[in-house]
């Protein structure tokens, strides 16, 4: 009994001492972004498609999500080394992001600075202030539908419109919403 009791502790300690050793691994870099699909290039125009689980980040702020996700520069560079004249360079480069809820598209000059971006939405979140003031002005109706659709010039909004459909019973009713407004003015079309 003494015998299994010490080979047992023995087994433990030589298991134990050989697990302490200490193994160093190089460093790795690993490029993964959960949120796309695929990322596609036909000339200077590059296509990403946003998974599904990815939409609802994208939608409630497309610029960040374009900068988390997207480098500009990595991409000019690769298309610079992968042109068959090497002295061609592009004057402009369209990033165009798709999901199911809708798109964005931005443009860059040929060094890679964002010019401008054009957003269209389908049926998203509301802004928390948009929906109180929607559901307040329209009580009893629900909303159908809405599109969202907002331009920029860099990073700053120069339109941003929501359209809303809203339904009581068998009654319609259209609303659109200017958000630059800083009421969030809305204007009713019956």
């Amino acid at each position: 009994m003494k015998t299994i009791i010490f080979l047992s502790a023995f087994v433990l300690w030589a298991s134990v001492g050989q697990a302490q050793e200490v193994t160093k691994l190089n460093e790795v870099k690993v490029n993964y972004s959960p949120q796309i699909t695929e990322i596609s290039q036909n000339g200077s125009v590059f296509t990403i498609k946003i998974k599904p689980r990815g939409v609802n980040n994208f939608v409630s702020n497309p610029i960040g999500f374009l900068n988390d996700n997207f480098d500009i520069h990595k991409f000019i560079d690769l298309v610079s080394t992968e042109e068959d004249d090497p002295d061609e360079e592009y004057d402009s480069y369209e990033v165009q992001l798709r999901s199911t809820k809708g798109f964005m598209i931005a443009n860059y000059d040929g060094e890679g600075h964002l010019i401008s971006t054009r957003q269209n939405f389908k049926d998203i979140v509301l802004p928390y202030p948009l929906r109180i003031q929607v559901y307040n002005a329209n009580k009893g109706w629900s909303m159908k539908k809405n599109k969202y659709t907002a331009n920029t010039k860099g990073v700053i909004l120069t339109k941003a419109i929501y359209n809303l459909t809203l339904i009581n019973g068998k009654q319609k009713r259209n609303i659109k919403i200017n958000a630059l407004d800083k009421d969030y003015g809305v204007v009713a079309k019956n």
